[in-house]
């Protein structure tokens, strides 16, 4: 996997990963917006809640368990809980 991580200090602000040919040919390339929340589930469960709807997730990665919502005007972003982790952290290398 092509995946880059982006620091601010010894923050990781941004993630970027090619679109390989496991990505369906329809899928245009995009942007997605991650909000940092307590608990995925409870911000899932909130969201569809509210007129949101789930599109993917959630999902435990090494990263957080995440998931990916549309909001009711077809908007997505998606919410990840940075303290609930799964799996090992694969090997990063600086981006120059």
């Amino acid at each position: 996997m092509d995946f880059r991580l982006f620091d601010l200090g010894e923050r990781s602000v941004l993630g970027r990963m090619r679109m390989t040919d496991d990505f369906p040919p329809e899928a245009p390339p995009y942007s997605n917006v991650y909000f940092t929340v307590d608990d995925c589930d409870a911000a899932v469960a909130r969201a569809t809640e509210r007129g949101g709807v789930l599109r993917s997730g959630p999902t435990d990665s090494p990263f957080g368990r995440f998931a990916v919502v549309g909001d009711p005007q077809g908007a997505a972003f998606s919410v990840i809980d940075l303290t609930t982790t799964k799996g090992e952290m694969p090997g990063t290398e600086p981006v120059g």
